[in-house]
């Protein structure tokens, strides 16, 4: 599910350095690879004509399989002006499984195997999967980014670049993908009854956060635990921003409430996976250091990440506002 933030990589290899892709320097190698159908081809001839999003992926990888229907929108999508995605299988474990899940994600992109010489991951700088690289038509790599950013922040950076190489593209029209139930969680803010007196010795007031879940739906946590079988995953947290109050009034803590076990279906195979569900309240504790006044109103803004049991969607930011005095 998934926030996150490209990475241009701006350095070059020195001469006595192994041969590796870096951005803006090298070029992938065009070597003769094998496709996951069993197909044998060049690697440069799969290369779309004017940006190839190479991502990198394997079947432990809970991660990788997670991001393979907004993957597969973004090449539905960016196809017709000349943008695709290539993706590398990394060999370590069962290609027959591989497929299956391709074909269960009905994805239509290309799907090559590294050598078993593994050139290609010996080409590439290792880091923990998922990753990719855009790939210009010649073969050079002009930016590389971990973990696959979600669908707005890809997009915006496949515009960038087309634009610094002016290779001109059309506004793809979004075509049907997974979608959130537009009430999904529904979140609010209220004020408790009444100022009560703090720990030390100043007026204090608390504000109830509430997070309602719809059935089958779960948010992650304030501190996410991931289960071993989700090995690659970058969870989203569920957070609170800077809270906005007015002067006199300031942000003493916020206490999360404990999430619970939720049974997810994302390797395959049934996972309990710790998550916050049904109705979540989260209190955050304000000082006074003055009177309320009528026109006071704080701003919380809430940010989080919603899933079924398959699959995690794009985070989701609110800002939720309450009058103090009501």
């Amino acid at each position: 599910m998934r926030a996150a933030l490209l990475a241009l990589m701006l350095a070059t290899v020195p001469s006595s350095a192994p041969a590796q892709v870096v951005v803006g320097a090298e070029s992938v190698p065009d070597i003769v690879v094998q496709t996951i159908d069993g197909d044998s081809t060049r690697l440069h001839d799969l290369l779309a004509p004017k940006l190839t999003v190479l991502v990198r992926w394997s079947t432990w990888c809970v991660q990788c399989i997670v991001d393979m229907p907004f993957l597969k929108q973004l090449d539905e999508k960016w196809r017709p002006s000349g943008v695709h995605i290539v993706s590398l299988f990394e060999q370590d474990t069962a290609v027959g499984r591989a497929r299956e899940i391709i074909r269960e994600n009905d994805l239509r992109y290309p799907t090559i195997l590294d050598p078993e010489d593994k050139e290609l991951a010996a080409a590439f700088r290792q880091r923990s999967l998922p990753d990719g690289y855009l790939v210009m038509a010649d073969g050079k790599v002009v930016a590389q980014f971990h973990p696959v950013p979600h669908l707005g922040m890809m997009e915006g950076q496949l515009r960038r670049i087309l634009d610094r190489y002016k290779l001109a593209y059309s506004t793809p029209e979004v075509p049907p993908g997974p979608a959130m139930r537009p009430d999904a969680v529904k979140a609010g803010l209220r004020v408790a009854r009444g100022v009560h007196e703090s720990e030390t010795g100043s007026q204090s007031l608390v504000l109830y956060l509430t997070m309602d879940h719809a059935d089958g739906y779960h948010t992650w946590p304030h501190e996410p635990v991931v289960p071993k079988e989700f090995r690659g995953v970058t969870p989203i947290h569920t957070g609170i921003g800077r809270v906005k109050s007015p002067n006199g009034i300031v942000t003493d803590r916020i206490e999360w409430p404990d999430p619970v076990p939720v049974e997810v279906l994302y390797s395959g195979s049934p996972v309990e996976l710790l998550s916050y569900t049904g109705r979540t309240t989260v209190n955050v504790y304000l000082t006074l250091h003055r009177d309320l006044v009528e026109s006071d109103t704080v701003l919380v803004p809430l940010r989080y990440q919603a899933c079924d049991a398959e699959i995690c969607y794009p985070p989701v930011e609110v800002e939720l506002t309450v009058p103090l005095l009501n």
